[in-house]
């Protein structure tokens, strides 16, 4: 992610935002269609990113998700293997703000910004990606790796 961009003031809302568009897209346009949009979106927004894992590797999805968890105060472990690595959020900042908030979560939320998302700046690095999620519970375990 372009370091400018972590650098501006923080509006938790965005993810509330976001949260309404993926069902916005979803009634409007349909599932295939919102999963396009924002594989697009990902490819695209995430090319520094995509272009520093290419350079750097894991190392790279490392420093931007520490970045981004302590920006947002989330709670998470990392943990690098050889190949790949995984990591554990225990507190996702967007569910726990949505929640705490009490605003509604779309059900497809964590499903593409996390998995939808993270998939294709995988992708766009040369790299594999999973996720297992929890949305309720706001807490997913996600892994980077190379074959």
């Amino acid at each position: 992610m372009d370091p400018y961009l972590l650098k501006q003031s923080l509006h938790k809302d965005f993810h509330y935002t976001l949260s309404l568009i993926f069902d916005f897209l979803k009634d409007n346009y349909g599932v295939d269609e919102m999963e396009r949009i924002m594989k697009k979106v990902g490819s695209t927004v995430y090319a520094p990113l995509i272009k520093d894992m290419k350079e750097n590797g894991l190392d790279a999805i490392e420093k931007h998700m520490k970045e981004l968890m302590d920006l947002e105060d989330g709670i998470y472990e990392s943990e690098k293997q050889g190949n790949s690595i995984t990591f554990r959020i225990k507190k996702c900042p967007a569910i726990d703000h949505m929640k705490n908030k009490d605003l509604d979560v779309s059900d497809d939320f964590c499903r593409i910004s996390t998995g939808l998302v993270s998939q294709e700046i995988a992708r766009g690095a040369g790299y594999r990606f999973s996720v297992d999620f929890d949305q309720d519970k706001g807490q997913c375990i996600q892994k980077f790796w190379k074959e």
